[in-house]
């Protein structure tokens, strides 16, 4: 997995991704949109644990973090037309609470 990854990835969030492993996990993909941000377009794919990982067009793997409720609703609603599942938003929610007690990343 880390040779699709980037440096940024690799390097510099290093600690990111190991804390969502050894928390949370990565779960499986349930939504995936493109999404401009910064003047740049990446897929950005949201799991069923909460956490978007975000992508080049290539595949590889720019970033992952734990979702805020309004970015896991965007990707969703993008990519699904309908509104967030509720045990998928609780789990979101569970997360942010259980990330708010635990030292920065």
């Amino acid at each position: 997995m880390k040779s699709s990854m980037s440096y940024h990835a690799r390097v510099q969030r290093i600690e990111r991704f190991e804390y969502i492993i050894d928390t949370v996990g990565f779960g499986e993909e349930i939504a995936c949109t493109n999404l401009k941000i910064k003047e740049k377009t990446r897929l950005h794919t949201l799991t069923d644990t909460g956490v978007i990982i975000v992508r080049e067009k290539d595949g590889e793997i720019v970033t992952a973090f734990i979702a805020r409720i309004e970015q896991a609703s965007a990707i969703w609603y993008k990519a699904q037309q309908r509104t967030m599942p509720n045990k998928l938003y609780q789990r979101i929610k569970a997360n942010r609470r259980y990330q708010e007690n635990q030292p920065k990343y």
